[in-house]
């Protein structure tokens, strides 16, 4: 069974959410690895003098410098790929999905949830019938940017100026407490102040970015976001039968 619905919001006018219920066919799933590295930079100089003859001798110098050490990481990717038949029509679709590792077999029932617009697709539900196990995309990643131009813009101010408040705490409240009188004492202060500020600055911005800023900047966004997910679950329950 197959249903979809034209939905407007208010920094998103045209977007489709579509709902399939089918019967799965067959499902392939291949793996990828993929491998980066970086390092070995570098370079060994120096002089050597000597004799070799006859395949003996001996070479006597020095050699300076250093090779960076090779760094390699992979990453293991799950590609899915679901065809599923709209029994009510006859009419197969097939599906593709990285990493979302469902669990199915041929002749379970499967709904499948996504949207489009003028740009890209997505899905963001997939719920096996047969198993009762669901499956959702992170909100971030694949539902539609409901945030507009302007609400970005307070996000960012909102981001910087709570960076700005947390350094600003730091450094003058450390002058005021712990600033030496002595110049020598004064250089080693700055010194360990230097170091100490990078480390507020990590945490300054691990902390803005944890924060929802979109929930006091973006309140449209979040009204947006829970009509859309109103109408996943009321479009699931239309196919769900």
């Amino acid at each position: 069974m197959y249903a979809t619905r034209s939905l407007s919001f208010t920094h998103q006018k045209h977007i489709q959410l579509h709902a399939l219920k089918g019967k799965l066919l067959a499902n392939n799933r291949d793996l990828e690895t993929v491998v980066s590295g970086y390092g070995g930079g570098g370079e060994i100089k120096g002089k050597a003098s000597g004799s070799v003859f006859g395949g003996s001798g001996s070479l006597h110098g020095t050699m300076k410098g250093k090779i960076d050490p090779v760094r390699i990481r992979s990453e293991t990717l799950v590609h899915e790929e679901l065809f599923l038949l709209d029994e009510t029509t006859g009419q197969e679709h097939s599906f593709h999905f990285t990493d979302w590792q469902i669990s199915c077999r041929p002749d379970n029932q499967i709904i499948v949830v996504w949207w489009n617009d003028e740009r890209r697709n997505s899905v963001v539900y997939v719920e096996n019938q047969s198993l009762n196990q669901n499956y959702q995309a992170p909100a971030k990643l694949s539902y539609p940017n409901f945030i507009g131009s302007f609400e970005g813009f307070l996000i960012v101010l909102a981001r910087l100026f709570l960076m700005m408040a947390i350094l600003a705490v730091v450094w003058f409240g450390a002058d005021w407490l712990f600033l030496p009188t002595d110049s020598f004492a004064k250089v080693i202060y700055y010194v360990v102040k230097f170091f100490v500020m990078c480390g507020v600055f990590g945490f300054a911005w691990a902390m803005s970015n944890d924060i929802d800023f979109a929930k006091y900047c973006a309140p449209t966004a979040q009204r947006d976001t829970a009509k859309f997910e109103d109408e996943i679950s009321n479009l699931i329950d239309e196919v769900r039968g």
